[in-house]
């Protein structure tokens, strides 16, 4: 029995899906952000500068007496008057007095909104603010809050008995001239907006990824289906125009020398000599991947038959030039198998094409004579490779993939959906057939390390596993 396992991930491809969402819809996150530096950029444009002033009184309360107890006292009355003083900042009084010493055409309930007073904790400090449009109207306002509070403290703490009073502001710092706005501020503005923008994109990004239908990378593939993915197929025109040449060098054969090898790995006691390749829908490039595979196994010194078991749109004989006039389902007629074999241009490949087209494939694939076919077969060749329809429109694979070895699912990134591909997991795990694993077809370049070619992590564990059967 083969053994079913999840999935290893590809060296250089390790990310969670949100990762990986974003790096896909990394254009996404690019708009995002330049979008929201725009809105940053016109918000500085649009919103009024705003200009701010600020004077510091200082808070002394007691009489005067150097007697260490007395001072002690005089901080602590003076600090807890530090909060009520905040507080007379925005009184009327204060602020009208305010007004008429600034000079200024403002109303009392104006100068409410554009002056405020913290004072400092633990401190006998006092903060007034003005905030204004005009940094010369902002500066004589909170001025005119010092001295207005300067002289309204000064007549309330005196003792309506007369004498000094019992406390007193004293301005320490009066407030100056600021010409630069403390809104808006640009960088600030632009740096708050360029990272929403990047964070909605972000989000953007990973939610368009989560409504996508479509397997994206091989990343999907392994958290979609329990099957390991055995190996994995760069997108290339090559591929689809004609048969590789694997007495040459390129990505693509060394892709296909990789999972012949692991192939072998996936049960070392029981090695496995005959393969249906399918799909969960069709232009996955299951056939490209059935002749190719053949080509490969041929490559390494084995004698290999290629049969085209899609008899409702078979494409074998058409890919590598030969007649369609004969065939599989010619033999299943009953035939003699030596005359539906035909010898292809590639060394050690020889090929069975679909045959005559025929009113019942389901019938004649579930025949007592197509197992008897393959076991015999077994006999002349190393390797067969059988070419089936996809998993979903039909259920020929499923018959096929119980009168072989192992069955090897196709899934080609951008075409098939992850609806399809859990469906057709599913129904291959619900029948007899021996999933070896899934060849992920058409992944960009880019997201194959170099390691891949070489001992990966995938390698590695497909060779645990044949190990340890």
């Amino acid at each position: 029995m083969l053994v079913r396992a999840s999935s290893p991930r590809f060296d250089g491809v390790v990310g969670s899906f949100g990762l990986r969402a974003i790096i896909g819809g990394w254009w996404i996150v690019v708009c995002g952000g330049l979008f929201g530096a725009v809105v940053g950029l016109a918000v500085c444009i649009l919103q009024s500068p705003v200009y701010e002033a600020s004077s510091t009184l200082y808070v002394t309360s007691g009489s005067g007496s150097d007697h260490a107890s007395d001072a002690y006292q005089g901080s602590l009355a003076s600090q807890q008057r530090v909060a009520s003083y905040a507080d007379l900042a925005r009184s009327d009084a204060v602020l009208t007095k305010a007004i008429q010493l600034s000079d200024l055409g403002l109303n009392t309930a104006q100068a409410q909104r554009m002056v405020s007073a913290v004072g400092n904790p633990d401190t006998v400090l006092l903060v007034v603010t003005a905030r204004s449009g005009d940094a010369s109207e902002s500066m004589r306002l909170a001025n005119g809050v010092a001295s207005a509070m300067s002289d309204y403290v000064a007549d309330l703490e005196t003792p309506a008995s007369g004498g000094a009073p019992l406390a007193k502001l004293t301005v320490v710092s009066p407030a100056k001239l600021d010409p630069d706005p403390v809104s808006p501020r640009p960088s600030k503005n632009l740096s708050v907006g360029l990272l929403g923008g990047v964070l909605l994109g972000c989000l953007a990004a990973v939610f368009r990824a989560y409504l996508d239908r479509r397997v994206r990378s091989v990343e999907d593939v392994s958290e979609l289906i329990p099957e390991p993915v055995l190996g994995a197929i760069e997108e290339s025109e090559e591929i689809a125009r004609s048969p590789l040449d694997f007495d040459s060098s390129g990505i693509a054969v060394e892709q296909f020398r990789r999972l012949r090898i692991n192939l072998g790995f996936i049960d070392v006691d029981k090695p496995i000599r005959s393969l249906v390749i399918t799909s969960a829908s069709e232009g996955e490039g299951k056939t490209t991947v059935a002749v190719n595979l053949a080509l490969a196994l041929a490559s390494a010194q084995k004698r290999v038959l290629l049969v085209d078991g899609d008899l409702r749109r078979p494409a074998i004989a058409r890919f590598l030039g030969l007649s369609s006039a004969i065939g599989l389902t010619g033999f299943l007629r009953g035939d003699e198998v030596e005359d539906q074999i035909q010898t292809s241009a590639h060394i050690g490949v020889d090929v069975m094409a679909s045959g005559p087209e025929a009113p019942n494939p389901a019938e004649l694939l579930g025949s007592d004579r197509l197992k008897l076919f393959i076991t015999n077969v077994g006999r002349t060749y190393d390797f067969v490779v059988v070419d089936a329809p996809p998993i979903g429109p039909v259920a020929d694979a499923l018959v096929l993939g119980e009168v072989v070895d192992g069955v090897l699912l196709v899934s080609r990134v951008g075409v098939g959906t992850k609806a399809g591909l859990r469906a057709a997991s599913a129904e291959l795990a619900s029948s007899p057939s021996n999933v070896c694993g899934v060849l992920v077809n058409g992944v960009g370049r880019s997201t194959i390390g170099y390691g891949y070619y070489g001992s990966s992590e995938l390698d590695r564990d497909v060779r645990a596993r044949g190990s340890s059967v």
